[in-house]
């Protein structure tokens, strides 16, 4: 699942990413222009959902994790209907 969102940095500026992976705690996302920080704040917002807020845990070239301030139900953004079963996702696999 890949999914358009827009992250506010702290300095003020804001850009698109690309979420691929979404979890209860955190996200994992690429972005085509700089990367942020280790330690960054950020802000996630995805549609009509409230901004999401969190600290960036890892880098890796254009990927990144987010550690979210609070839980998130990944079902929010799985379009499928609500009687089909639901892979759990992993945040900070492949070794993250």
């Amino acid at each position: 699942m890949i999914v358009a969102a827009t992250m506010n940095r702290e300095q003020g500026t804001a850009q698109e990413i690309l979420i691929r992976n979404i979890s209860r705690r955190g996200l994992g996302a690429r972005t085509h222009q700089e990367p942020p920080r280790l330690g960054e704040r950020v802000g996630i917002r995805i549609d009509a959902v409230p901004e999401i807020t969190g600290t960036i845990r890892w880098v890796n070239g254009d990927q990144f994790g987010i550690l979210l301030d609070q839980d998130l139900d990944p079902a929010l953004f799985d379009p499928r209907p609500d009687d089909q079963p639901r892979p759990g996702i992993d945040l900070f696999g492949e070794g993250h």
